[in-house]
């Protein structure tokens, strides 16, 4: 197997991951603490399937537009943790968001304002000035 030729499922992945990352290490007990945690709560009925378009700031409806803005969030939300002290936070449509759902909205702002922020050509052609444009939080910080 060569490194990107195929594509792995989850379990696969997290063992290329394991076997191949130098800094990482995964706690074997606490994964199937929080497994057990998980499924228990399933079961009992204190967590359920959360619809995803429920949330305001999470796209309507199907097709190729509700997949690019999925793509796009997935692929940023990982940046979304503000250093120690300080909040990232997006007003949108007069309500004030924060962290992951920041994102949302800062997405949302920008479909909004008429860039076509979704599209692989504005992903990868996007200058680091438009990105952090984008991505201003209301008190102007930039990630």
């Amino acid at each position: 197997m060569t490194l990107f030729n195929v594509a792995l499922r989850p379990l696969e992945s997290g063992k290329f991951i394991v076997e191949h990352g130098r800094l990482i290490k995964i706690n074997e007990n606490g994964v199937q603490r929080v497994a057990q945690m998980i499924y228990d709560a399933a079961k009992d009925g204190s967590i359920a399937e959360v619809e995803f378009s429920a949330h305001s700031v999470h796209p309507k409806g199907k097709g190729r537009t509700v997949v690019d803005w999925v793509f796009l969030t997935d692929t940023v939300n990982f940046s979304f943790w503000p250093d120690q002290g300080s909040s990232y936070d997006v007003t949108y449509e007069e309500t004030k968001y924060t962290g992951y759902f920041a994102a949302c909205a800062a997405i949302n702002k920008a479909i909004d304002s008429g860039l076509d922020v979704t599209s692989a050509e504005w992903m990868a052609n996007a200058s680091k000035k438009e990105v952090d444009t984008m991505f201003r939080s209301d008190g102007g910080e930039l990630l």
